[in-house]
């Protein structure tokens, strides 16, 4: 998964967005994000509205891992997207 980037949104790009509680990597506190997914990246931003920041973004040709989580979190609708290197819980 890459730190932040320079990836430009146009929301024209977008073919789904919305809010998630997503886990840090480092101290595992969820944080909310909004998340935008494009025909190229998956990517999370503070904030809804402004798409030239992301704090992270997964390409998806990278993607080689899409699993539930429902079991490992303890909760319903959760996943774990990845590229193999590291992976983002939501």
């Amino acid at each position: 998964m890459a730190p932040a980037v320079e990836v430009a949104i146009s929301e024209s790009d977008i073919i789904k967005e919305g809010t998630l509680a997503k886990q840090s990597q480092h101290l595992r506190q969820w944080r909310q994000r909004h998340f935008v997914l494009t025909s190229q990246y998956l990517g999370s931003f503070k904030a809804k509205g402004d798409y030239r920041k992301p704090t992270e973004v997964i390409p998806l040709r990278d993607c080689v891992i899409v699993r539930s989580c429902e079991e490992e979190m303890g909760a319903r609708s959760r996943f774990a997207v990845g590229d193999g290197r590291a992976l983002v819980r939501a």
